[in-house]
């Protein structure tokens, strides 16, 4: 039975603040059929994440997302830098001058390999089942 919506026949596929297997296990205990992860494939080594955006995820700006509509018109939640506070004049160039995307659970994303990153998510999705 499918905690998540009872009666409803297609996948349901949570995301948002899903940064390891603890949280992919919960999901699934609730009924989905799988979690979509991002913020934590960012500091991923294979990530193509710039090194201004990769520092902002490693340091406190990861303690301080907002949701925005100013990079696609739509609302988002991303890092506050400087592309999220359009209003505010700039002083000097920056690498927070971009999309920063980044949930909640952003604190959490380390470096490492996708591959170690997907072999851990899924020891800890089974010891959390």
């Amino acid at each position: 039975m499918c905690l998540l919506a009872p009666g409803l026949d297609v996948p349901i596929i949570p995301a948002g603040g899903i940064m390891d297997g603890v949280g992919i296990a919960a999901t699934q205990r609730l009924g989905a059929s799988a979690a979509q992860l991002g913020t934590a494939f960012i500091a991923c080594t294979e990530s193509d994440a710039n090194g201004g955006y990769r520092e902002a995820l490693a340091g406190d700006a990861a303690n301080h997302t907002v949701m925005t509509r100013a990079i696609a018109g739509r609302p988002a939640q991303c890092l506050r830098n400087w592309f999220t506070v359009l209003g505010t004049p700039m002083k000097t160039p920056e690498s927070g001058y971009c999309a920063q995307w980044a949930r909640q659970g952003a604190p959490l994303a380390d470096e490492r390999p996708a591959a170690q990153l997907v072999a851990l998510l899924g020891q800890e999705s089974k010891q959390h089942a």
